[in-house]
């Protein structure tokens, strides 16, 4: 059994149809990758990865209680599944030793149990702005390249400046 308190490292996934939706890393010191946002219909294939607050991993770290550490590679699969495929992970990283929980479901049957789920939610709500702040300077950097291009294609080709 692992001390809660020991934690190096969370990683929450969540495939629907064998497609991820949802894949958060975090670490304490605040290095992030995340992608996607946890709907069945994501479409995101943009990974981000940077840096946020170490208090994130923190909050997050507090969200994990004992009682689901002592769920650790633990295998749950609904058998009655309905709607589409779901596969939810929760690993933590406890010095270099990870364990898991994972959950089989369907969009339309009992999902995951209610704490990890609440988790996985948490996850996603404490991350949420870095990831819409990465969002964002993506589409900014798009758009400055998309107006470059149509500047250069605006210049006559005999006047190089």
């Amino acid at each position: 059994m692992i001390n809660v308190n020991d934690i190096t490292g969370i990683m929450v996934s969540l495939e629907v149809d064998k497609r991820i939706v949802l894949y958060i890393l975090i670490a304490p010191d605040g290095i992030i990758k995340r992608l996607g946002d946890g709907r069945a219909d994501c479409k995101e294939t943009q990974a981000f990865i940077g840096r946020v607050e170490p208090g994130i991993f923190k909050e997050l770290k507090a969200a994990y209680t004992q009682e689901m550490a002592n769920s650790l590679n633990q295998y749950y699969e609904i058998h009655e599944i309905k709607g589409q495929l779901c596969d939810l992970k929760v690993m933590v990283d406890v010095n270099g030793v990870e364990g898991y929980t994972q959950f089989v479901y369907g969009t339309a049957s009992v999902g995951p149990s209610r704490d990890f789920a609440d988790f996985a939610a948490r996850a996603v709500s404490l991350t949420n702005p870095w990831y819409a702040e990465q969002h964002r300077i993506m589409a900014e950097e798009k758009a400055a390249k998309a107006a470059k291009e149509v500047n250069v294609e605006k210049k006559s080709w005999w006047k190089p400046w």
